[in-house]
């Protein structure tokens, strides 16, 4: 082992070891101690970029903007739209799938553009 190996190798026990995970095709690889930083960053970058998080143990998660509606109307009635009529409601939706079951969290709403 060279010495930068072994510098390197403290450096990471140091830091409380490597964590792993992967954001659509991008690996994040990432100490221990900077988890909850590195875990904001994920989730901005999985909202942004509409790719999944793949968690350890097989969780995989996502998020999405689902447009709010009313199944009781018909046509462009169905949705809530701002009073600039360019956007309408939308929420924030969090799908954590393990294994068989899914779970899916509203996190907030806000008005996007009708896609």
């Amino acid at each position: 082992m060279t010495e930068v190996e072994k510098v390197l190798r403290d450096a990471i026990q140091a830091a409380g070891g490597l964590v792993s995970t992967q954001v659509g095709c991008t690996l994040m690889v990432y100490c221990a101690n900077d988890a909850d930083r590195m875990r904001q960053e994920m989730v901005k970058r999985a909202i942004r970029t509409g790719e999944a998080i793949y968690l350890p143990g097989g969780v995989r998660e996502s998020y999405e903007w689902v447009p709010v509606f009313d199944i009781d109307k018909r046509g462009s009635d169905c949705y809530e739209w701002h009073q600039d009529g360019n956007r309408c409601r939308h929420e924030l939706v969090r799908t954590v799938l393990q294994g068989e079951k899914i779970e899916r969290t509203v996190i907030r709403t806000g008005w996007r553009a009708l896609e």
